[in-house]
């Protein structure tokens, strides 16, 4: 005879707010006041650093050269070059923004975030979603006079990651006016780390 058991699903979701915002910013070759990449890129680290905002976190992601309006036979080649910084909050992010309007960049959005201790974090879901399944079975069971046994089965249901920005900031990029860009990246959602485990309980 099988002996007799309790199945539980224990869940667990863990909000944490994002140490790494990725800001892409392309430089793009400026003909009408004769400014080159490598000028814009002297003057946006310049004034990063002035900001108070780390410059070894910004990376080249991309260069590019593209001929003009005038098509292939033209020697006009618009060349670009893209960057991607990251820093660690919200206030910094507006910041950097701030700097960007002061230099007329106006080619900059949010790429992604991210948190740095996120592998940590998705385990300690996963142990609280064990935790409350084995909370849950032992209520249930003291409810009807039974007690619990050891586990005879845990299988991992489910897991994720949402770690969407609020919709208008998700699709901000940067505003012609300086005044406006700290405005466009104040806040920004918290990544949630969901986890859902199944177990299975002997009854002792």
């Amino acid at each position: 005879m099988e002996k007799p058991y309790i199945e539980i699903v224990g869940t667990s979701e863990v909000e944490v707010a994002p140490n790494q915002i990725f800001i892409r910013i392309t430089l793009s070759e400026d003909t009408q006041r004769r400014q080159s990449i490598d000028e814009q890129e002297d003057a946006l680290i310049r004034n990063l650093k002035s900001a108070g905002i780390d410059t070894d976190k910004l990376v080249v992601a991309d260069t590019s050269a593209n001929y003009g309006k005038s098509g292939w036979l033209s020697k006009d080649v618009i060349q670009t070059k893209q960057f991607e910084l990251e820093v660690s909050s919200a206030a910094l992010a507006a910041q950097v923004f701030d700097s960007l309007a002061e230099l007329k960049i106006k080619d900059a959005h949010i790429a992604r975030t991210d948190h740095s201790q996120l592998e940590k974090l998705k385990k300690d879901a996963r142990i609280e979603a064990i935790k409350n399944a084995k909370e849950k079975a032992t209520y249930m069971l003291e409810a009807i006079g039974e007690k619990l046994g050891a586990p005879c089965m845990i299988n991992e249901q489910n897991h994720g990651i949402r770690t969407q920005m609020y919709r208008a900031k998700a699709q901000m990029s940067l505003a012609s006016s300086r005044e406006a860009a700290p405005e466009s990246v104040e806040e920004f959602k918290k990544i949630e780390i969901l986890a859902q485990i199944y177990t299975r309980w002997y009854i002792a």
